[in-house]
């Protein structure tokens, strides 16, 4: 193995699998060092782990990784102080560009905080709402996060240091003057600074250098193979560049079209650009048109990279479906229109839209065609079946519902967000009640967590009984007159803090009682204080849950600093709604815990700023 750069293209991942496989087989690596493949999610980690095992008999002391990891591990060898955590992240990012905003917003004062002069940025926050400006921090932050990975050249200009041919970006000064201050106050240490401190360590070291001598006498260096990600930013690729002077860099990208088509546009794009202009060409329309992330790819290691004549193996379509003549299409780059001479594939079902009403009926459908897909071919398997979905978080409770009602088709979800935890939906369905009109589903919600029900003796079944005193009650929205007096409106019949007064007042006295003081009792049961200890003790409970959460309300007018928040959070949402014993429930308890020091951790930027609520 020596230093470079070689690239596998094929229009199956089978193929680049075995591609892998077969190097492995032929080249084998040093036996104390695991062989590193880089994939862009996990879940493809390990179906390439099953066709290595496949293709080779065993598949052991793989190292697999995501682009990032494998990013900072190859620069940390190389550059000792490089930093654990990225401090221009941007969840962390936006605290710093809130806490500029807001103190040159002259919230608070700071003889070196200035804003950058411009009288769009200043009318914007004119008004001084505390939001906004986190929202526009939000957004800058992500903005600069994408210049960091797509455009290096206009960091470089705006601190200074452009490249040899690179001409000023044409951006907002006031931009480039934020940034400025942002990376003097961090010191650097973002992105494009690591990666050109890390071409400048590896610049003058020669391959020899770094190749290690195996037994034998022979020499190799480490490699390391990308195995289907589909888009590198072009600081990505300067950095694999350098990383490739003394190491051996293997990319197996999946690639539709065997031809070259980085020089295709969408019609929408040729309809933007120059209509005289008759350089770009269409080709397939759907690959024009869905396929500009492989296109870009394509065309930035061609000319970025300049890495020749890739090892291709493509393999067209053996059968005569629509699915395979559009793949073939695709393969080919031709479009629908040039197929009229040639044979029409026969009408069958490989290619399927279906129209649903909502997501459970996606999920139905799906079961249903799975269920034909397997009956129809016997070699197809559950594992070799992918479903994708636009949004776990939407489709994985009617996926849950659908497949495991049925127990016919073995499935396992992919990775889903943290808030997936029970308790920490609760956790945030209780910060979101500040301030709102205390709706009676959005009161009930935290409930739905065991955590909070074990922390205040509410059984599961309980949940039903509680829903019918509430409507029995009356209770809709609102917590009381003088809440509803601050929201522009009139009356108290309908609110929590009257509805528990009828139904404590219901308990005392029972159904029978007359109107006491302007509040009419609500019995829990047809006989009053016959319906029973147990349903007393429950109604207890809830009043005591209901208090709580009513106090939160006051939360709206208060501003602390994040490590003020994070002990207020920890002492009364956590402490006071959550339960505290040890159990088979204080992992999700973790769980939102740990969402409090993930707050702390990002919110270091901001200082001793005082952060409202809202915020």
């Amino acid at each position: 193995m020596q230093p470079g750069f070689t690239i596998h293209a094929s229009n199956r991942l089978e193929l680049l699998a075995a591609a892998l496989a077969e190097r492995m087989r032929r080249s084998p690596g040093h036996p104390l060092e695991p062989e590193r493949i880089v994939v862009p999610h996990p879940l493809l980690g390990r179906w390439l782990r099953l066709q290595l095992a496949s293709e080779l008999g065993i598949a052991a002391h793989l190292q697999v990784e995501l682009p990032a990891e494998f990013a900072w591990s190859v620069m940390g060898a190389a550059l000792p102080n490089l930093p654990i955590d990225n401090p221009f992240a941007p969840a962390s990012l936006r605290w710093r560009i809130y806490r500029l905003l807001t103190l040159a917003n002259g919230c608070a004062s700071a003889a070196d905080e200035r804003l950058p002069k411009d009288a769009g940025l200043a009318s914007y926050l004119a008004d001084g709402e505390p939001r906004k400006r986190f929202e526009l921090a939000d957004r800058l932050a992500h903005i600069y996060d994408r210049c960091l990975l797509y455009r290096p050249d206009w960091i470089r200009s705006w601190q200074g240091r452009p490249g040899k041919d690179e001409a000023p970006p044409a951006a907002a000064d006031w931009l480039a003057e934020l940034w400025q201050q942002l990376a003097d106050a961090q010191g650097g240490q973002h992105w494009v600074d690591v990666v050109d401190a890390y071409r400048e360590a590896t610049a003058h070291t020669a391959a020899a250098q770094m190749q290690l001598p195996l037994d034998g006498g022979m020499a190799s260096c480490p490699r390391a193979s990308f195995f289907a990600v589909p888009s590198l930013s072009p600081s990505y690729l300067a950095m694999l560049r350098s990383a490739a002077s003394s190491m051996a860099i293997h990319l197996y990208l999946p690639s539709p079209c065997q031809e070259f088509w980085a020089d295709t546009r969408s019609l929408r794009e040729r309809r933007l650009a120059d209509a005289s202009d008759d350089y770009y060409d269409e080709g397939n329309a759907l690959l024009s048109a869905w396929g500009r992330t492989a296109r870009d790819m394509q065309a930035s290691l061609a000319d970025d990279l300049g890495s020749g004549s890739p090892d291709e193996n493509y393999a067209e379509p053996a059968t005569n479906t629509r699915l395979a003549a559009l793949q073939r299409d695709i393969l080919t780059l031709r479009g629908h229109e040039d197929d009229a001479d040639n044979d029409q594939p026969r009408a069958d079902d490989s290619l399927q839209i279906h129209v649903c009403h909502s997501a459970m009926r996606e999920a139905e459908v799906v079961h249903d065609r799975l269920l034909d897909l397997f009956e129809t071919h016997p070699d197809i398997q559950p594992a070799d079946v992918l479903v994708l979905a636009s949004s776990l978080d939407t489709y994985s409770p009617a996926i849950e519902a659908v497949f495991s009602a049925h127990q016919l088709v073995p499935f396992n979800l992919g990775r889903q967000r943290r808030r997936d935890s029970a308790a920490v939906r609760a956790f945030i369905d209780l910060l979101e009640l500040p301030g709102s009109r205390y709706a009676t589903p959005a009161v009930m919600a935290p409930l739905r967590a065991r955590a909070v029900r074990a922390r205040f003796g509410i059984d599961e079944d309980d949940l039903a009984d509680l829903r019918g005193w509430i409507n029995a009650a009356g209770i809709r929205w609102g917590i009381d007159a003088a809440a509803l007096r601050a929201q522009g409106l009139n009356g108290a019949t309908h609110t929590w803090r009257e509805g528990l007064r009828r139904l404590l007042l219901g308990y005392a006295t029972g159904e029978q009682a007359a109107e006491f003081h302007g509040v009419v009792p609500c019995a829990l049961g047809s006989r009053g204080l016959d319906a029973g200890t147990a349903d007393y003790e429950c109604l207890g409970r809830f009043a005591r849950y209901c208090e709580e959460v009513l106090e939160l309300d006051g939360w709206m007018q208060r501003q602390r600093t994040s490590s003020e928040w994070a002990q207020e959070l920890r002492e009364v949402v956590l402490s006071r709604f959550f339960v505290d014993r040890p159990g088979d429930i204080s992992g999700e308890v973790n769980a939102a815990a740990a969402l409090v020091n993930r707050f702390v951790d990002e919110c270091t930027g901001s200082g001793e700023l005082p952060i409202p609520f809202s915020v």
